[in-house]
């Protein structure tokens, strides 16, 4: 009798293949980190208080890196992720060559990871700190839907689906439009522009040979272009010259809107929102009434804040960086279950044999991950990665959860994996004269038993 050799490698451990998973939307909530982090969100409103006292450009400049990452993917840390040689990342696209302050972003991840590690996803920080920075410069508060995920692609050439300050009307709603969002969540989040800077080079087109008729664009008060001509000269030698977008740039408020009324929108895309029969009535009604743009501002970045959202991500340990660098392929699985004999898990898990946090991915892909070519780490040179037995199959059980293991879970698979390992040894010493019917009605039988 020939002896008995095991075929597949097992792991007892808390699993998931994400690679095999398709994209779709994940269920977002308020209470997400209650039990496995209940101290995120005073952790990052200290972390950005701090920064902003230091730096009164932080607001602005969080708010538009929370727009500037829901626009292009969905909101989901892309905007984080660091060039490699082999790709430009969307930070070094040229609309967010601008962008700045990711550094508050890292320092609330590195208090984080201290305090409850790979846990809260980089996206979330994102979306929490929005929130925060606009409430602490006078605007309302809204509660942040939790549980994004952080995606591992991040392109600069995709930038250009960003919506440019030189749009008129159409533009900006088809832009709009393809994230799910209508005409009034347009002008309601253009009025996170209360907040901010604009460098002379997003508007100075609007100032000189405008068109063949017009020299200075006619939308914009005569007075205000003088200014702007004055403070954006050409040649402009001053690389940081420019204009405040209102005139209380570091309150939240409905200025912005005024500012509109009165011509004197720093934008063309802005001002255009005053011209067009589609927008001019909502942004009349938010210079009017303040409390009407807070509350339609705070539902639609509740709106913006559900773009995209992925399930199949990550928890980064760097924001900067993608945790993951390892890939199993699903030929490598060969066969997967769960057991929660106790009902140990939280209610944010995942009830099934999937892993909700990529470690143990992670963990099973260095022991069979498939060859990837131009993997690196933290942007080292570029080679080929792999696991120990890049073509070996794998029997999955999770068994772990995150209040816990059971001894008898763990013995529980492990008695299926040498039930496994039995059907398969006699399956192909001892049936081989069997007919193909025959041999997988009695695996079945056998299984069952």
């Amino acid at each position: 009798m020939a002896a008995f050799a095991p075929k597949t490698i097992v792991f007892c451990t808390f699993f998931l293949l994400l690679t095999t998973l398709p994209r779709s939307r994940a269920a977002l909530d308020v209470h997400y980190y209650d039990k496995t982090c209940p101290q995120v969100e005073k952790i990052i409103f200290q972390t950005v208080y701090n920064a902003s006292m230091h730096d009164p450009k932080v607001p602005a400049r969080i708010l538009r890196m929370f727009f500037h990452d829901c626009f292009i993917r969905g909101c989901d840390a892309s905007l984080l992720l660091d060039s490699t040689p082999g790709n430009q990342a969307e930070k070094d696209g040229p609309p967010n060559i601008s962008v700045r302050s990711f550094y508050v972003i890292k320092e609330a991840k590195a208090k984080l990871e201290a305090a409850c590690p790979r846990t809260v996803s980089c996206a979330d920080i994102i979306g929490i700190a929005a929130r925060d920075v606009v409430t602490m410069s006078r605007g309302p508060y809204w509660n942040v839907l939790k549980g994004r995920k952080d995606g591992r692609v991040s392109r600069a050439n995709e930038t250009i689906n960003l919506p440019a300050p030189t749009f008129n009307v159409s533009q900006l709603i088809q832009s709009f439009a393809k994230r799910g969002l209508g005409v009034k969540e347009l002008v309601a989040l253009s009025g996170g522009h209360t907040l901010g800077f604009s460098h002379c080079s997003s508007f100075q087109a609007r100032l000189r040979n405008f068109s063949s008729v017009h020299d200075v664009d006619p939308t914009m008060d005569s007075e205000f272009a003088l200014k702007l001509r004055k403070q954006c000269p050409k040649p402009n030698r001053d690389h940081g010259a420019g204009e405040l977008l209102d005139s209380t740039s570091s309150i939240f408020d409905n200025d912005y809107y005024k500012r509109l009324i009165g011509g004197k929108g720093v934008f063309g895309s802005d001002q255009a929102l005053f011209g067009d029969y589609r927008t001019k009535w909502i942004v009349e009604s938010y210079a009017k009434d303040q409390s009407l743009f807070f509350k339609e501002f705070a539902a639609s970045m509740v709106k913006l804040g559900n773009v995209g959202v992925i399930e199949d991500g990550e928890v980064r340990l760097n924001c900067r960086v993608l945790t993951s660098y390892f890939s199993l392929h699903p030929t490598n699985v060969n066969g997967s279950r769960y057991y929660n004999s106790q009902k140990i898990y939280d209610h944010s898990e995942i009830i099934s044999p999937r892993d909700s946090v990529g470690h143990d991915t992670h963990t099973a892909s260095i022991a069979a991950g498939r060859e990837i070519a131009g993997a690196n780490i933290y942007g080292l040179p570029e080679g080929v990665a792999r696991g120990g037995v890049p073509h070996s199959r794998m029997a999955v059980y999770k068994v772990c959860w995150a209040m816990g293991c059971s001894l008898a879970d763990l013995l529980a698979a492990f008695d299926m994996q040498l039930l496994r390992e039995l059907i398969s040894y006699l399956f192909h010493s001892e049936c081989h004269h069997l007919s193909a019917k025959r041999r997988i009605q009695w695996q079945l039988e056998l299984f069952r038993h």
